[in-house]
């Protein structure tokens, strides 16, 4: 993709580690992202403020989103908890989604299982941000894909797929 970055010559072999096409992120991550996509309507995957990386940021609420598997977050607890006084000081809300067995840095840490359906966390996700005040204006549709129990973006989430490990268009 034509991308510049510096590293060491052993480093760049077959464009490894290129900051912009290094995909570190999850199955769960990318539908966690298609799924509010259709449910709000700011909603952004991977977007970083202030030069900090926010998994998934829901714009219309002010709600950022961390999916933490375990294996990349079981010696990161420091780092998880300096991100989540990041965005607060910045005054927005953070979910952790968090795979079982990595500890709660939270009351509102939210766990899951890696062999669970997506639509039963992605459930458990809509269920606890249906408690803030402010998802008045997607309360109706959050109700409805709860009670219908079926994804509603399988096609995004599909055709991001198809890009990994490339980074999506």
């Amino acid at each position: 993709y034509n991308h510049e970055w510096k590293a060491s010559p052993a480093k760049r072999s077959n464009g490894r580690n290129c900051p912009k096409c290094s995909n570190q992120t999850s199955k769960i991550e990318i539908r966690v992202y298609c799924e509010l996509k259709k449910i709000f309507t700011k909603v952004f995957w991977r977007q970083k403020i202030k030069k900090i990386e926010a998994d998934v940021l829901v714009e219309d609420i002010n709600l950022i989103i961390e999916i933490d598997g375990y294996i990349w977050h079981l010696k990161k607890i420091i780092n998880d908890k300096n991100k989540n006084n990041f965005f607060k000081k910045l005054n927005y809300k953070i979910l952790r989604l968090r795979e079982k067995g990595l500890k709660r840095l939270t009351y509102s840490d939210i766990f899951y299982n890696k062999d669970d359906l997506h639509f039963l966390i992605i459930k458990k996700l809509l269920k606890r941000i249906l408690r803030y005040k402010n998802t008045s204006n997607s309360k109706k549709i959050i109700e409805n894909y709860i009670k219908n129990e079926k994804l509603i973006n399988e096609e995004e989430y599909n055709d991001i797929l198809t890009y990994l490990p490339k980074p999506p268009k």
